[in-house]
Formats: C-alpha cells, structure tokens, sequence
C-alpha cells in the first residue's frame, strides 16, 4: 500500500478518526484500458484484482515525493514491467515528479506522466479484443530424460494432437489445460489486445505465435492466431 496512505482518515460510527482502508475507492475497467482513480489501494492490487487483460493504465498512482524510498519504487518498477509487459502506463496528479523519474529510469518508454489537455491514442482493442484461436499441434517426447529424471506417474496429460479451443477476450478457454494456459497466456492476452509481431517478424503470420507447454518430458507445441 502507499505510504501516503498514513496521513489520510475516515470518521467511524464513534465519531473516531482512523486511517482509511480505501475499501469504497473504486477502479473502472473498458476493453483494455484501466483507470485507477488515485489508486490508495495500490496499483499492483489494482491490476491484481482485474480479471481482464489490461493494456493501458491511466490514474494517479497515489506515489507522494519524500514518502517512498527509491529501492522501492524501482523495485516496484521491475515488478511492473515484468508482470505486465504489454502495458502501457500514464500517470499524473498523485504521482510525484521525484516518484515519476524513479519510475521511469526502469520502465522507460512504457510509463509517461500526462496533464490537462494530454491525448492518449488507445489501439483498437479498446473498442473489441479479438478472439484467438488455440490448436495443439504436436506432442513430443523425450524417454531418456524421463528415464533419468522423473519418478513414475499413472497420468500426465489429457491434450490430444488436433484439439482446438476459442480464446474470448483474451481469458483460459474451458477445457484448457491450466499449465498449457500458463505458458502461452501473455501471448494470447496480447493478440487479443491487437498486438503481434513478436520478436520482429518470428512468425510468416504476424498475429500469431507457437508455444510449447512448460512439460520438459512431453512438450506440447500449441499453435496461437487471431481468427477475428
């Protein structure tokens, strides 16, 4: 939680002042693009608590000058960009200059302070995500590995070869398996959101992208691509 959070109080039923636990303070979220308000609850819980695929994040952050150590905030900065790649981050009003800078110095080009009059230019998933269709390509296996490293087990995988799922606003389909979902949710995520292109021109289809599951045994490769 924000350190300036110390400061600001409620009046309870008793007529006492306590410190606000900013369980009223709201968030609103439309088709990718998600406003924090001031975010008093913090932004990582803020995103935390969004069950969907956030590519832009517009609000104060509620990050006061003199209140926050600079080991923190760049600690926080790492977390943000590793936990959220694809997002793009404006801030302003509660988010202080000093603040901004420290943020900055490790996000770079993925967080910009805006004012009164900035315009922000949203990707066209604002508006629709795109659906993405996953298929499981091929499964291969590796017995000397398994031979060497693994214990026995009655039961790995119920995926077969050809199986095909329909991701819908970028979210685990039914039936997806759960360590699968795991290594391919950002891509899936960012090709609903209208993104691609992965790694300059990985993939002859630039809206799609082949992941493997994380089974060091028996991998799963899964063919990703937006179908509308």
């Amino acid at each position: 939680m924000p350190e300036g959070n110390k400061h600001l109080f409620v009046e309870n039923t008793d007529g006492n002042y306590i410190n606000d636990d900013f369980r009223h303070e709201l968030a609103l979220y439309i088709g990718g693009l998600l406003f924090t308000g001031c975010a008093h609850s913090g932004l990582e819980n803020i995103l935390a608590a969004c069950p969907f695929p956030v590519n832009t994040v517009v609000g104060g952050f509620h990050l006061l000058d003199n209140h926050e150590s600079e080991d923190k905030l760049s600690e926080l900065a790492y977390r943000l960009t590793d936990a959220y790649p694809q997002t793009q981050f404006y801030t302003s009003h509660c988010t202080g200059d000093a603040v901004f800078a420290t943020l900055h110095r490790v996000m770079g080009d993925k967080i910009h302070a805006f004012s009164c009059g900035t315009t922000i230019e949203l990707r066209r998933s604002f508006l629709r995500m795109n659906k993405v269709r996953i298929t499981a390509i091929r499964q291969t296996f590796y017995p000397d590995l398994m031979a060497k490293y693994e214990n026995p087990i009655e039961h790995t995988c119920d995926v077969k070869e050809g199986q095909q799922w329909v991701s819908e606003n970028g979210k685990c389909p039914e039936g997806m398996c759960p360590a699968a979902w795991y290594s391919m949710r950002e891509f899936v995520e960012s090709l609903a959101r209208g993104e691609g292109n992965f790694y300059d021109g990985w993939m002859k289809n630039p809206m799609s992208a082949m992941i493997s599951c994380n089974d060091g045994f028996r991998p799963f490769s899964f063919y990703i691509e937006v179908i509308e």
